[in-house]
């Protein structure tokens, strides 16, 4: 790993509260106090949590829907959303791209009338 330079000790002291307050742990349980706000502002927000075990079952749907988007000549695939919504699908977008003859996915993370445009 890096070095964080002079926010070395900051960045520790700020690891050891985590670690000390059970921070992690508690996003796992879908405590609400970790974060400021009522438990119906947190709770819903906090399905990443476990989308991976979620999705699975419908894996066969999703490569079934892709399949027929590319067999109608389709290339490109398109997220529309806002913030953290689009963040993760463009993450994933840049780091891993696109297998030849896949669909190439956009996120389009804007309401810039000339984003959309392009």
């Amino acid at each position: 790993m890096g070095s964080l330079g002079p926010l070395t000790t900051e960045v520790a002291d700020a690891q050891d509260r985590l670690a000390a307050a059970q921070v992690v742990e508690r996003i796992w349980q879908r405590d609400h106090t970790v974060w400021p706000g009522g438990p119906d502002e947190v709770s819903d927000p906090l399905g990443w949590l476990d989308v991976a075990g979620t999705m699975r079952k419908h894996l066969s749907r999703v490569a079934g829907l892709v399949e027929a988007a590319r067999a109608a000549g389709y290339r490109r695939a398109v997220i529309l959303g806002m913030g953290g919504s689009s963040l993760a699908p463009e993450v994933c977008a840049r780091v891993f791209g696109a297998r030849p003859g896949h669909l190439h996915l956009v996120v389009l993370d804007s309401t810039s009338l000339r984003a959309v445009a392009e």
